[in-house]
């Protein structure tokens, strides 16, 4: 079971894992949102590489949901991060950082990141 505090407004877990490894990619939208991703996972061990074009890992502007609001959605082929503002990408990523447990890894090869969807906003203003 995915333990995330706060709990998203969704959240439904699938079947199946998606592995970070040195070389997966990253890129897409939200330079700050990917910078601290990256940053996170390199210090658990495992070098990620930007490219925008081919992204295993895809940060996509979704002008549809509100400011702060980000869908993450993780299958056995990648991870795709859908926010409207880089706050909405900043959120998402600390939730990944949760579902990966970065901060209890250090000196690994590869990351094991279950299947997931998830949305969340903010609901306190």
């Amino acid at each position: 079971m995915i333990s995330i505090i706060p709990k998203p407004l969704k959240c439904k877990e699938k079947n199946g894992h998606f592995i970070i490894t040195n070389g997966t990619t990253i890129g897409g939208a939200f330079s700050h949102a990917i910078d601290k991703l990256v940053g996170y996972v390199e210090k658990a061990g495992v070098s990620l590489k930007k490219d925008n074009e081919n992204s295993n890992i895809s940060f996509v502007l979704d002008e549809k949901l509100s400011v702060e609001e980000y869908a993450l959605n993780v299958t056995e082929d990648g991870i795709i991060i859908l926010a409207s503002s880089e706050n909405g990408a900043f959120y998402a990523s600390q939730t990944l950082r949760q579902i990966l447990l970065l901060d209890t890894l250090s000196d690994v090869s590869e990351i094991s990141v279950p299947c997931v969807d998830i949305i969340d906003k903010p609901r306190f203003s």
